[in-house]
């Protein structure tokens, strides 16, 4: 069952978001990039993904593992949400 994601990229926790950051999906046909609140929405299928935040590598796992809104920093790390 696929599963809809709302991705938010900002400079560090607790900063507004990051907009025109670029985000790369495994399996994905386009790239993706964030608007002007550092948002970017997409329809991920059950089983692994990876996900890369410009260019530097955010998630690799389970595509279930990830909560409805995720937030990482523009280099790539995830933060608590």
């Amino acid at each position: 069952m696929a599963k809809m994601v709302q991705l938010q990229v900002v400079e560090a926790a607790g900063a507004k978001g990051v907009a025109g950051s670029k985000i790369k999906v495994s399996g994905a046909s386009t790239d993706y990039e964030t608007n002007q609140d550092g948002l970017a929405a997409f329809l991920l299928d059950d089983g692994d993904v990876t996900i890369q935040i410009n260019g530097a590598q955010a998630y690799k796992g389970d595509a279930g593992s990830l909560k409805p809104k995720e937030v990482f920093t523009k280099s790539g790390q995830r933060l608590a949400a």
